[in-house]
């Protein structure tokens, strides 16, 4: 099942409106988004639900670790991984499929 919301640009930070009404988008690539760039607490429903990107900054072995938490955090919030590859925060290429 695809899971459907608001359409929201990632880039503007806002709910895109198309010809005066909200525009409803499938909604993965947000929910992802939302869970790489949040921290713990950020979600009522699921307050350990993040990986908090911007906290490996300068950290030491950051990258594998980051990798290591964003599949822990993708899986458990029911994607498939099938490819991720981190070289730093702003690079990250991951591939994943719902499963639930």
């Amino acid at each position: 099942m695809i899971a459907k919301d608001l359409g929201w640009d990632t880039i503007k930070g806002d709910i895109i409106i198309k010809d005066g009404d909200f525009v409803i988008t499938q909604s993965d690539n947000t929910h992802v988004y939302d869970i790489l760039y949040s921290y713990i607490g950020h979600w009522k429903n699921a307050t350990l639900m993040c990986v908090g990107t911007y906290s490996y900054v300068n950290g030491k072995n950051a990258n594998q670790i980051l990798a290591s938490d964003i599949k822990r955090q993708l899986i458990t919030d029911g994607y498939r991984i099938n490819y991720l590859n981190v070289e730093n925060i702003n690079r990250m290429m991951i591939d994943y499929s719902r499963i639930k």
